[in-house]
């Protein structure tokens, strides 16, 4: 009789601490909307930033150095992304090439036609996503 008196208090007392949490977290405030007009002056702050050559007061020298820095390191970057690109194709055709290696014939005639069907599949994602450039490197292979 001792225990079940002493198994219904702490059922009471943990149906009183869930009830109480549940009470507390409805309390609670939510986060306070921004007034309109904050809004409008956020967005207008961030439509105009102010460049960098302005906030420096560069002299028309030091800003035709700081552009030609720019030029070079677009240049730099677009170079080494072609030579990743290339690198990471090499890299492609050498896992293809040892993948193939593996398989008997059968398999491999199989596993040319996944890989045939998974290069058209990318290419019509890419004709999707750019029809213009696509049609473009299409002229540019034939001739």
């Amino acid at each position: 009789m001792k225990m079940y008196k002493s198994i219904k208090s702490r059922s009471v007392l943990l149906f009183i601490l869930l009830f109480a949490a549940a009470a507390q977290a409805q309390t609670e405030t939510a986060p306070l909307k921004k007034n309109r007009a904050e809004g409008s002056e956020m967005k207008a702050k961030k439509q105009k930033p102010v460049p960098v050559e302005d906030e420096l007061n560069l002299t028309q020298k030091q800003r035709e150095q700081f552009k030609k820095a720019d030029e070079d390191y677009k240049i730099k970057s677009k170079a080494t992304k072609d030579a990743k690109k290339q690198d990471m194709s090499q890299l492609r055709e050498e896992r293809k090439r040892a993948q193939r290696a593996v398989l008997n014939a059968d398999q491999a005639a199989k596993y040319d036609e996944i890989t045939a069907r998974k290069e058209a599949k990318k290419a019509q994602k890419q004709y999707n996503k750019h029809p213009k450039k696509a049609t473009k490197v299409k002229r540019e292979q034939r001739g």
